[in-house]
């Protein structure tokens, strides 16, 4: 009942890094609560409620180091982290799923990111869906936030820089040397 692992590529591969959470059963009204203790992922806390009994239910919650090739750019955004968020023995039972995240303030300073820009963003149906994303606390070195979903696969924490670069100026030439005439 497993599988192989891949072997390594020429360096383009993508790689997770991941935790998971297994319950013995979630009931209906009852929440599913995996709190991360490596804080790694971005990923401070996911919380899941169920419409029918599960029984061994687990999630596992991953970051990517980079962009996954199966997902598109977001073209006006800063990203974070991207992440990968699964379920086992849940299937369409699942109700509702509550993200608690953070984003490093340094981050946001190096990237020109204001904290109400930061926005949870889910890669659903080949397009990326801004989710509504509440900013919860902060402390010296983290900004806490918190989205909900109804489904799960790849997010991105991103932001919209606010920084704007100068454009450079056109249509202006230096002119040196002699007159032709």
């Amino acid at each position: 009942a497993g599988g192989g692992g891949g072997g390594g590529g020429g360096g383009g591969a993508t790689t997770l890094k991941g935790f998971s959470k297994l319950w013995t059963s979630i009931d209906v009204g009852t929440v599913g609560t995996f709190t991360l203790k490596n804080i790694s992922t971005g990923v401070r806390e996911v919380k899941i409620t169920v419409t029918e009994r599960v029984q061994k239910a687990k999630v596992t919650v991953a970051k990517y180091d980079k962009k996954p090739s199966s997902v598109t750019n977001i073209t006006d955004k800063e990203v974070y982290r991207y992440l990968l968020i699964t379920t086992a023995n849940i299937g369409d039972k699942l109700d509702k799923i509550d993200i608690k995240f953070h984003v490093e303030k340094s981050w946001l300073t190096e990237n020109g990111v204001k904290e109400d820009d930061i926005v949870l963003m889910h890669y659903k149906n080949s397009t990326w869906k801004k989710l509504t994303t509440t900013k919860v606390s902060t402390d010296r070195d983290y900004i806490y936030y918190s989205a909900s979903v109804d489904s799960l696969s790849t997010f991105a924490i991103a932001g919209t820089p606010t920084i704007v670069e100068e454009p450079a100026a056109e249509g202006i030439e230096e002119i040196t040397g002699e007159v032709i005439e």
